[in-house]
């Protein structure tokens, strides 16, 4: 157990003392808090390997502070091994939904300590080991399918040089135009896995959490997308929502939510016959956990299939080709789910009785946002 780091965390002197020393005795590097709230402050800064913690304590019990340090990215993968007299099995349910691995019996022999904490510190090597390890390939393949972009730009660039150079009437027009269709796809395509890649790089804590006006983000989102609804022949039409929904916003990732929304309805719009709607509508609906904030996109396509309906949402999936002029690259509903689960949503869809299909970002939300911020 040498180099390990344990912090522990316990009120009661005796027990702080006896566990730091049946612990140094492995040449283990102790650190000791007195409170639950002292703990987490620890956990923070002194990024222990394993955490013990009692839990019997007064203000913060030992369930709590340990859901808050699941709660928390910069501490959540520490395990948690649970100190308690107390051995039924409602506690230790209790325990295991906290977020804790294993439970310590008191009075602890020495032997046993050592050997728990020991096995956790394998486990926790390992696990990091396979962390840094995905890491590291997350990365190369991000700075490959970066690298991808500037070669793949020039081709497309070339390839519309060439068929403009040919002229409508070459009978190579045909196959320079499919080639540079091909490459459009690949570029878009490509622009998709870079924005996915960044996105599952974010962290909480960097910086991108903000208080997020949605419905100024659904508004730009039209703006942005109308020449492509005009191209399509479609009309893109924004319900005005309640004064409730327009208030409402969300703690999160601005990027992250535009682009959310700018994939849904780009995928609408591909998908919906010509000459008729595509509609954004706003509304929060109460729920046990508190407001949620449901933006909706509807088209008038062709559907989707129940038995597809987990499907779409999984990156790179291939479904029927319900259209033969909509390219398939089976990442922007993926993003989607992405950031409904990095704010706690979900991302639903389902068919309208009339036809085409509806998905709906549904998202923890706050009401009451001041009007100067959805100008």
């Amino acid at each position: 157990m040498q180099n390990i780091k344990v912090l522990v965390i316990d009120d009661e002197e005796a027990i702080r003392l006896t566990t730091a020393a049946q612990l140094a005795g492995a040449s283990a590097v102790v650190v000791l808090a007195t409170s639950g709230k002292l703990g987490i402050s620890l956990a923070l800064t002194e990024r222990p390997d394993i955490i013990l913690l009692d839990v019997m304590m007064p203000d913060l019990d030992g369930y709590a502070t340990c859901r808050l340090l699941q709660a928390d990215p910069a501490t959540r993968h520490i395990p948690v091994i649970l100190l308690t007299a107390l051995s039924g099995r409602d506690e230790v349910l209790r325990g295991l939904e906290a977020g804790a691995v294993d439970f310590l019996t008191k009075p602890v022999s020495g032997v046993e300590l050592r050997a728990r904490v020991a096995a956790m510190a394998r486990l926790k090597r390992m696990r990091d080991e396979l962390e840094r390890a995905n890491r590291i390939q997350r990365e190369l393949v991000h700075m490959l399918i970066h690298d991808f972009r500037s070669p793949l730009a020039a081709l497309h660039a070339n390839l519309w040089s060439m068929r403009n150079a040919f002229g409508p009437d070459s009978p190579h027009a045909e196959s320079l135009g499919d080639a540079r269709n091909a490459a459009k796809r690949l570029v878009a395509m490509v622009g998709q896995m870079v924005a996915i890649g960044q996105a599952d790089r974010r962290d909480a804590d960097e910086g991108h959490v903000a208080q997020v006006a949605v419905f100024a983000l659904a508004r730009e989102a039209v703006r942005l997308l109308r020449p492509l609804a005009h191209q399509r022949q479609v009309k893109l039409v924004v319900v005005e929502p309640d004064a409730e929904a327009r208030a409402s916003w969300v703690r999160g990732d601005e990027q992250l939510l535009q682009r959310a929304i700018e994939n849904l309805l780009s995928n609408a719009i591909k998908y919906t016959d010509e000459g008729t709607a595509v509609e954004l509508s706003l509304q929060t609906v109460n729920a046990s956990d508190g407001s949620r904030l449901q933006l909706s996109v509807a088209d008038r396509g062709p559907g989707v299939p129940v038995a597809d309906r987990e499907r779409i949402f999984a990156r790179y999936a291939t479904l029927p080709q319900v259209r033969e002029d909509v390219p398939q690259l089976g990442l922007g509903l993926a993003f989607c789910r992405f950031a409904a689960q990095v704010h706690s949503g979900e991302i639903l869809v389902a068919d309208r009785p009339d036809g085409g299909a509806t998905f709906t970002l549904e998202l923890p939300c706050g009401l009451g946002l001041h009007q100067a911020e959805l100008q």
